[in-house]
């Protein structure tokens, strides 16, 4: 926000790199936002912001000042974290269009959930993650409710050829309860997780209501000593308490009350190889503590490859985390030692 200090980050990347990412942002002083490009040496960047969404006060009433659930907007509750999708070995090829059912879907990995996302038609939108897997080519991976004519004007994941990218994506659904990929260029293979649903505004509950903080809170950051300064290990996981947090938040000096979870900017701040002649991919994942039978899901938020002197290769991604009962989250990391950071930009609230 505009006016607010920039002790946080949005977006990691090296020179010549075309990268994106999902953020939810306060608008600051004069309703406005400030971008603000960081480095070690003098530089510039071309930046492309696209509009996905907005969220209203309480007390907002429309464009006719009647209140309304069709104005009232969409409530986002967590769910899962939930593989849905995945086309492997397949793949997506260029220009094509993948249709994916949302409203009333199951999980097509174990553990299996059924109707992840109710099969209702007051469900208006999905909040999923988006992997885009080995390409064969440069390309952009467009996420939209309805099959595109020509060519989407907009992106939500970028990823070169041969990477792994994934992007957490805010999506309508469309009128047949499905959404649709779109993939540019080459050959590519999907995976979509979802963690979210959102929900037509129809009632008073205060399940699902976006709180945006004030700016963006560092809540925690793996490299400090004060959070441990030790990486996670190999097939490691631990757990992170967000009660005392939940208690912060507040309007007015008035604590916001029970929360299901958060919205924030996860990145793997640095991944280093667990045998020196061997290199290192990995991932990590995010789920409420704990697993079912002691597993993570098979989801990921961040997919990264290891760190060296001269490129850390820092990889963010947003994230939506769903809170445990007692407000307490796990980080699962697949491979190698992992430095993370999560940056809080929103609370959902429960009822």
């Amino acid at each position: 926000p505009t006016g607010s200090p920039s002790d946080t980050s949005v977006l990691n990347f090296g020179a010549g790199q075309t990268v994106a990412n999902l953020t939810i942002v306060r608008p600051g002083t004069g309703g406005e936002l400030t971008l603000w490009l960081h480095g070690d040496a003098a530089g510039s960047a071309d930046v492309a912001v696209d509009v996905y969404g907005w969220i209203s006060t309480s007390g907002y009433l429309g464009a006719d000042d009647v209140e309304s659930a069709d104005e009232r907007g969409g409530r986002i509750i967590p769910v899962g974290p939930g593989r849905v999708f995945d086309n492997r070995p397949g793949t997506l090829g260029p220009q094509g269009v993948q249709e994916i059912a949302i409203r009333g879907a199951d999980t097509v990995v174990a553990p299996i959930i059924t109707d992840i996302v109710p099969d209702s038609a007051d469900v208006e939108g999905v909040v999923v993650n988006i992997t885009a897997v080995q390409p064969t080519a440069t390309t952009f991976i467009s996420a939209l409710p309805e099959n595109p004519v020509g060519m989407p004007t907009t992106s939500n994941v970028n990823v070169p050829a041969g990477a792994i990218k994934a992007n957490m994506a805010m999506v309508p659904v469309g009128a047949d309860g499905k959404i649709r990929l779109y993939n540019h260029s080459g050959n590519v293979k999907l995976i979509v997780d979802v963690v979210a649903y959102i929900l037509k505004g129809a009632d008073e509950t205060r399940a699902g209501r976006v709180i945006p903080l004030t700016a963006p809170f560092r809540a925690l950051d793996t490299r400090q000593v004060e959070f441990g300064g030790v990486p996670l290990g190999p097939g490691a996981a631990e757990d992170w308490d967000f009660a005392p947090f939940a208690d912060s938040v507040s309007i007015g000096g008035v604590p916001v009350g029970h929360q299901a979870g958060l919205i924030g900017n996860l990145t793997n701040a640095k991944l280093t190889r667990q045998y020196p002649t061997v290199g290192v991919t990995s991932y990590l994942t995010v789920y409420p503590t704990p697993a079912v039978n002691g597993q993570p899901p098979t989801v990921s938020n961040v997919n990264t490859v290891e760190s060296v002197a001269s490129d850390p290769k820092a990889v963010p991604n947003m994230a939506l985390i769903r809170y445990s009962d007692d407000l307490k989250v796990r980080v699962f990391n697949y491979q190698g030692y992992a430095h993370y950071i999560l940056d809080v930009s929103a609370v959902i609230l429960a009822d």
